[in-house]
């Protein structure tokens, strides 16, 4: 069954230069299939969300009758509402710095790869520690796995971006997170649901990849099942929305949740977060990026 795309949903309780990860904002990436952070270009991070046009270049289109069908349907419903209009595009540096604390609360980044976001929010006068095996050697970071920071460590705020599907055992992670909070602390996180990729949403990327190739880029699958298989041995052992929702909902209160478009990242142009989102709102593909807030729950 389909997940709901409303932007934006809250609980009763409340109704991220060359090494900028892409989930800073809105960029044309160079081609990549990792599930983790990416690289594009960012300004000043605490900008206003940027405003773009779409471009009305064409899509490629999918294989099957029924998938065309709802495509070509969107189309035109973006000719009159999105291709012609202005977007304002929300980036994951602007919705932690909405739900963290006010600096210089005490923030832990878990698995922050190269660092850009720690580096910003140290930046923004936050005391932040960024995690990661690979972690830069230098300050304000630590060579560590989540299950090895200390237990006496605690913080006002956690944030994990393209992290915590990664996690073997997601249930110890996210029992370590909640040990780590303070009382009234905040988890922020930025996922993707790769289990989520439906029919419809797999043609569509399957017509993506095949501009891509056309374009002399990589090679494209020969069918959209071949595409599936490829999909599925990329995603091998990780957490899919089901786990990571159940895991969350186990242990924490929702604050806030938001679908996002996740698809532009493994493409190379041919379609930009602004178009995989128009296309995700009028309903002809499905979302498979989320953002999550949550408090512990107590007792």
């Amino acid at each position: 069954m389909k997940a709901f795309h409303s932007k934006r949903t809250r609980s009763s309780q409340s109704s991220r230069s060359s090494s900028v990860r892409s989930y800073f904002g809105p960029s044309r990436l160079k081609g990549t299939r990792c599930c983790g952070r990416s690289t594009g270009a960012t300004t000043s991070i605490w900008r206003k969300p940027r405003r773009r046009t779409v471009s009305s270049t064409p899509l490629a289109l999918p294989s099957s009758a029924c998938a065309r069908t709802a495509i070509r349907r969107a189309s035109s419903t973006l000719t009159f509402t999105v291709v012609s209009g202005i977007v304002s595009q929300s980036t994951f540096l602007e919705f932690v710095r909405e739900h963290l604390p006010t600096p210089p609360t005490r923030v832990l980044d878990v698995g922050c790869g190269q660092g850009v976001l720690t580096t910003a929010l140290s930046a923004a006068g936050y005391d932040v520690l960024g995690i990661d095996p690979l972690a830069p050697p230098a300050e304000h970071f630590r060579r560590l796995k989540l299950e090895d920071v200390d237990a006496a460590e605690s913080f006002d705020a956690i944030v994990a971006a393209f992290s915590l599907h990664h996690i073997r055992d997601l249930d110890a992670g996210l029992d370590k997170i909640a040990g780590l909070l303070a009382p009234d602390g905040v988890l922020v996180v930025d996922e993707f649901g790769w289990d989520l990729l439906d029919e419809t949403t797999l043609d569509w990327l399957y017509g993506q990849r095949r501009a891509l190739a056309a374009a002399g880029h990589g090679e494209a699958p020969t069918s959209p099942d071949e595409l599936r298989r490829e999909w599925e041995a990329e995603h091998l052992g990780l957490h899919g929305f089901a786990a990571l929702r159940a895991g969350l909902d186990a242990r924490f209160d929702q604050q806030e949740f938001e679908w996002v478009p996740h698809l532009h990242r493994t493409l190379a142009g041919v379609a930009t977060e602004v178009l995989e989102q128009a296309l995700i709102d009028v309903g002809a593909i499905q979302a498979l990026g989320f953002r999550y807030t949550g408090v512990v729950r107590p007792g």
